[in-house]
């Protein structure tokens, strides 16, 4: 296996490792669908970054908080973040406007010292976004190749590595400038993103 595909791999086992170790999907059941979205479903984890949205018929808070308080006296998780967004006017934050639902953000330091964040948003079902990310990346599966998840891949540790601006955007400006505009290597990224800062598409999905 080409080398940066098995850092990948070995990134989303340890990521499928931490859901199971934290129970996530068993403690959000218990309120709603919990489903993983984001680079660990699509298998291009370079951040210790995990993604989970849960769907309910109605978001409450007393809910995720149930499920947190049993979360904050386990070994390894360190933080908890909570965030309100269910009044779509009144985010600032652009992902919390898009999501429009109830956050809360875990950080756990697993067994070798690596913290992991993991982002749970409660949602509703009728939100207007639901199941879009599981859309998005059902379409990224269909699109990838071997050659353009290496070059996503590359892309973004040579990102992370170098802690270069601009910054992308939770992955989809390197998805989309992989699979729609040609790039193949971090320095054209670079340039790509320069050019594009004022066509970031939220929503972009990838063609079939």
């Amino acid at each position: 296996m080409v080398e940066v595909l098995r850092r990948a791999e070995e990134r989303r086992r340890r990521a499928l490792d931490v859901i199971e170790t934290l129970g996530l999907f068993e403690r959000w059941s218990r309120y709603g669908s919990p489903v993983i979205v984001g680079s660990v479903r699509l298998g291009l984890v370079v951040a210790l970054d995990i993604d989970m949205e849960i769907y309910t018929d109605a978001p409450r808070i007393e809910h995720g908080f149930g499920v947190t308080s049993q979360l904050a006296v386990l070994s390894g998780v360190w933080k908890i973040y909570f965030s309100n967004e269910l009044d779509a006017r009144a985010c600032t934050n652009e992902r919390a406007r898009e999501h429009q639902g109830l956050y809360w953000q875990i950080r756990y330091r697993d067994q070798i010292g690596d913290v992991w964040k993991v982002d749970n948003w409660l949602m509703a079902w009728d939100h207007p976004h639901a199941h879009w990310a599981e859309e998005f990346a059902d379409a990224m599966q269909k699109a990838l190749t071997d050659q353009t998840r290496r070059t996503i891949l590359e892309i973004k540790e040579a990102l992370l590595s170098a802690d270069v601006e601009p910054r992308a955007r939770a992955g989809i400006d390197i998805y989309r400038a992989v699979l729609e505009g040609g790039v193949r290597r971090p320095s054209e990224f670079t340039q790509w993103i320069a050019e594009h800062q004022k066509q970031r598409a939220t929503h972009w999905r990838p063609s079939a």
